[in-house]
């Protein structure tokens, strides 16, 4: 596949969505991808490994990076540019990307921000710390449920939105 490299999205140039697609959550992925037909922007599914789609869309396209470690998120953040989306639960990734000032939603409706991801760096390196320490934090969130789909999907609709006027 082969990806423009633009610093900017020109007004005729589309948006695209990006999806760290390695870990991200069947039923988020499910509602990127009829969010991404249904709105006929193309979708990017980034990995390490194929990940099928489900269903066809000559928008949908699948980047599979070498099996290293970062490629995908390198890729990711090396392609995707001011006026796109991605979606990630990977917290340094979206740190790179709110710098370049490129738009960041993770599976649980939360979109980054300069704020929240410095945080939720300094909380996830203090839990490393912790678990290298032998101290348990009450583990991580794993469920993903209706609630999550639920706020994930306003999170995106919110953000395509505020994407598509500016």
């Amino acid at each position: 596949m082969e990806v423009q490299q633009n610093s900017q999205n020109s007004p005729s140039e589309q948006m695209r969505i990006w999806v760290d697609a390695d870990s991200f959550p069947a039923p988020a992925k499910k509602t990127l991808l009829k969010a991404a037909k249904r709105r006929e922007i193309p979708l990017t599914f980034v990995a390490n490994r194929p990940i099928p789609f489900g269903v066809e869309s000559p928008l949908f396209t699948m980047q599979v990076c070498p099996i290293t470690p970062g490629a995908a998120d390198d890729f990711i953040a090396e392609n995707a540019r001011t006026g796109d989306l991605v979606a990630t639960r990977d917290i340094p990734l979206a740190k790179r990307l709110v710098e370049k000032g490129v738009a960041a939603i993770n599976d649980r409706g939360v979109e980054f921000n300069r704020e929240n991801v410095d945080t939720m760096l300094k909380e996830r390196e203090l839990s490393i710390q912790w678990a290298n320490l032998g101290i348990s934090t009450g583990g991580k969130k794993t469920s993903y449920g209706k609630k999550e789909a639920h706020d994930f999907a306003c999170c995106m609709d919110r953000v395509l939105e505020r994407l598509k006027k500016e």
